[in-house]
């Protein structure tokens, strides 16, 4: 697998995730995790186009920003 100048084609359905995850282990406890941020990318191909990112404020229960280049803005966890 080549991360870097590989080919590779981009996935262009939604693709839904929990804000919450939980995952077994192989000894019977469990890991939880909690979404923090999701990168978006824009753009026609896998290889241009433009990064965003959601992010979700330390400490907060649910105060999610959208961040653009400079522009910041405020957005509900459902926009996430």
């Amino acid at each position: 697998l080549s991360v870097m100048g590989g080919g590779g084609s981009k996935i262009t359905k939604k693709i839904n995730f929990p804000a919450h995850l939980s995952l077994p282990l192989s000894d019977g406890r469990k890991c939880d995790y909690v979404l923090t941020g999701v990168i978006v990318h824009v753009g026609n191909s896998a290889t241009s186009g433009h990064y965003t990112a959601y992010v979700k404020k330390p400490g907060s229960s649910n105060q999610w920003y959208h961040m653009d280049d400079s522009f910041v803005e405020v957005v509900p966890e459902a926009a996430v």
